[in-house]
């Protein structure tokens, strides 16, 4: 999370920030006690809601800014070994057919 990054959390309220006087302050207090182990942090922390951290801010994804384009997969092919080696060259060779519009 950014500073100043909207998630959408209610971080204002007294349950979830405990003992820092704003929710801006909780998530400071949090990176600091991350990223140096800063033992008066850990101990106002305690007073925090552990659920809120954990679930909504650690595990925090930013959604995509472009949802990625798929491959196009390949069926799993099974049966036996010349099944299998013959449905791949066709499907192979179908495929080359259409990309190309012969």
């Amino acid at each position: 999370m950014g500073d100043g990054e909207d998630t959408g959390l209610n971080l204002e309220d007294a349950t979830v920030k405990g003992r820092y006087p704003s929710g801006k302050d909780m998530v400071i207090g949090l990176k600091t006690f991350i990223e140096s182990d800063d033992q008066q942090e850990r101990e106002t922390l305690l007073y925090s809601d552990f659920v809120v951290i954990m679930d909504r801010i650690l595990k925090f994804k930013r959604p995509l800014s472009e949802p990625k384009e798929k491959g196009k997969g390949r069926p799993k092919l099974s049966g036996g070994p010349m099944d299998v080696f013959l449905t791949a060259i066709w499907n192979t060779l179908k495929d080359f057919y259409y990309e190309k519009k012969f």
